[in-house]
């Protein structure tokens, strides 16, 4: 995938689209944020962490109602969205939500992923949460002070 982000950007170079002073100019604080967020989602994959929650998941919600499965399952996509970015919280949770949705009687596996999916996006704690918080946290003043902090995220981004 990075080959691929790579090529628009030999070729805007490359063409005199954009100049060096462009180069200088870009976010790259934003930029190290989402790859940070990515490589976290890699490291969670790679370490059989994402297998370990999975489990755990599975066994705190098996022969559960509908509704406390929702108040569970709901608590746990907002912390671990809260501490990685929303996409990779959505890759790694809406795959559990689909299974445990089956299990339940009824098969809500459909009610499950949307709620996973909506609640992946409340969690907005932290600047890593996503990429609007990533833009946020990046501005700065005319003195090179961030106008807002991670304290200022904790504060207004729990729910």
């Amino acid at each position: 995938m990075s080959i691929i982000a790579i090529i628009p950007l030999v070729a805007f170079f490359a063409t005199g689209i954009l100049k060096k002073d462009d180069f200088g100019q870009f976010a790259w604080t934003i930029v190290f944020l989402a790859m940070g967020g990515i490589a976290l989602g890699n490291g969670v994959r790679s370490s059989g962490l994402m297998d370990t929650m999975d489990n755990v998941i599975h066994r705190t919600l098996e022969g559960r109602q509908i509704w406390s499965v929702v108040v569970v399952l709901s608590v746990i996509v907002l912390i671990v969205s809260t501490f990685i970015s929303h996409t990779i919280a959505s890759v790694f949770l809406v795959p559990i939500a689909q299974q445990v949705g089956k299990n339940l009687p009824g098969d809500h596996a459909n009610l499950l992923i949307f709620l996973t999916a909506l609640i992946c996006f409340t969690g907005m704690d932290m600047p890593v949460s996503g990429f609007p918080n990533q833009l946020a946290a990046a501005q700065e003043d005319d003195h090179g002070q961030v106008y807002l902090t991670n304290i200022d995220f904790l504060k207004n981004g729990i729910p």
